[in-house]
């Protein structure tokens, strides 16, 4: 019998599809969950889709289970796999490796194949492979979903799993911005087309983002100058193995503020270092509870963090492979990766000549520099207001969804229920990853997400469940007449 419960999914990256397999995994009744993708391979994403070896996880694979209740389920899915020892470094075991990326994608590729050939009495999983732009609330149980080129259709419950977009613009002229020397999107292949090793390639960012293009761009075998820039010319730090620093947690005890917080940490980073121990460890320590003390901090204090802490924060906590940190530094002792603590202040291009305008850290006058292109390597934007995707403004304008204030994706509650225009959370639009950064800081990773992917799909079916059980009553009342 086909299922009445239909669930829209938009977005079939990690989050997508996480949630699409959890939903069928814990419904007691049949659902129809249909999986909007666009863009980039099926289960993949931005994350997933690279094809090098270089691009290494940033998490070893004994943290990278997709299914929380099953801490080694893609330690035990790599073990049926042939050739992956090889990424292994000696004395390495597989849990402790950190995997290419595109090894993790084939694993999130193999669970929804797993979950489409093992579906439950009359659920259902569609896959659509086409661009949501618009959605429109038809009642009050009902939306309807227009895509790009396929017909529309009606569902009850939506999820927004729209991953990460692309850098917001940098602060350019309109001529920069849209000439061919400037690339706005890191993640796509064309900026490693037509590079010439005599002219230097500015990266405007230091984070991970830059890494990954400047690992694409050694693959590439580009001999040229390598420029990054940031701010405070940061880099990631490097996962060490470090003795775990005891878990002080108990300290920081609600309500919180960002003065006891900041003063806590100093006191124990100071012991750490006395002790021998790391500052990554200290931080690490306390990841089981970063969102329940964002979530209790008032609004001034995340914008003060945002402002004065979110960077280092970065630093210690988004960390890359000793692999990967090998191949940077490897880069920068020759001279070819050069990373400045400086701002790009402008540019300006003559006869096809780009020529960019630096303002280092600490220096008066800027310094002027010729490149052969920009590339944008600040991080995924998480502006919505500034987002100009159909389906974003769309939902902006109807005000299903609005804004989160500190600009970091969507207004939600803790749970994934997008909060509406009048403040109260809804029970048929959801959101999952990084639009919930606003209300839960730590919302990128894959251990993150994947506790949100299995509770997300409680709270919506949940929402069923009235409706549901009801339809049981009268089935049973009928039965027995």
């Amino acid at each position: 019998m086909a299922s009445e419960k239909c669930i829209t999914i938009i977005g079939g990256g990690f989050s997508g599809t996480l949630t699409a397999v959890q939903l069928l995994r814990q419904s007691p009744f049949p659902v129809c969950v249909k999986l909007i993708n666009a863009g980039y391979p099926l289960s993949k994403g931005v994350a997933y889709s690279a094809e090098s070896n270089l691009h290494l996880l940033n998490v070893r694979s004994g943290r990278m289970s997709a299914f929380p209740h099953i801490p080694r389920h893609f330690v035990n899915w790599l073990e049926t796999q042939p050739d992956v020892e090889q990424f292994c470094q000696p004395g390495e075991t597989l849990a402790d490796a950190f995997m290419p990326r595109r090894v993790y994608g084939q694993y999130v590729a193999n669970i929804l194949k797993m979950a489409l050939e093992k579906l439950p009495a009359g659920s259902k999983l569609e896959i659509i492979e086409d661009e949501a732009i618009s959605i429109a609330e038809l009642s009050e149980k009902h939306f309807l979903v227009e895509l790009k080129n396929g017909p529309s259709f009606q569902t009850e419950k939506i999820v927004l799993a729209l991953g990460n977009f692309a850098p917001e613009p940098l602060r350019l002229p309109e001529e920069i911005l849209t000439g061919e020397n400037y690339f706005g999107n890191p993640w796509k292949p064309e900026i490693l087309e037509d590079l010439r090793p005599e002219e230097p390639v500015l990266l405007v960012g230091s984070g991970l983002t830059m890494v990954d293009v400047v690992l694409s761009l050694l693959e590439q075998k580009f001999t040229g100058k390598i420029i990054a820039i940031s701010p405070k010319g940061y880099l990631p730090m490097v996962h060490r193995h470090t003795a775990p620093y005891p878990d002080f947690r108990k300290e920081l005890q609600g309500p919180f503020s960002l003065n006891t917080i900041y003063a806590a940490l100093k006191q124990h980073i100071r012991k750490a270092v006395a002790q021998g121990s790391s500052c990554e460890a200290l931080i690490d320590s306390m990841r089981p509870q970063t969102q329940q003390i964002w979530q209790g901090l008032s609004k001034e204090d995340k914008q003060k963090f945002l402002r004065h802490l979110s960077s280092l924060w970065g630093i210690f906590r988004h960390r890359i492979s000793p692999q990967v940190a090998d191949r940077i530094q490897a880069a920068r002792d020759s001279g070819q990766l050069e990373v400045k603590p400086a701002r790009l202040q402008n540019a300006t291009e003559t006869d096809g000549k780009l020529r960019a305008m630096l303002k280092l850290r600490g220096q008066k006058d800027p310094e002027t520099i010729p490149v052969q292109r920009i590339i944008n390597c600040t991080g995924p934007q998480a502006n919505y207001a500034r987002l100009t995707m159909p389906l974003v403004q769309n939902l902006l304008v109807q005000k299903l969804i609005t804004a989160d204030e500190l600009q970091l994706g969507l207004k939600a509650m803790p749970d994934g229920r997008l909060i509406q225009e009048n403040g109260k959370p809804s029970c048929k639009f959801f959101t999952i990853g990084p639009t919930m950064r606003g209300a839960l800081w730590e919302s990128t990773a894959v251990p993150e997400i994947s506790e949100q992917a299995a509770h997300l799909a409680q709270t919506i079916l949940h929402a069923f469940l009235p409706e549901a059980e009801t339809k049981a009553e009268n089935t049973s009342a009928q039965t027995k007449r």
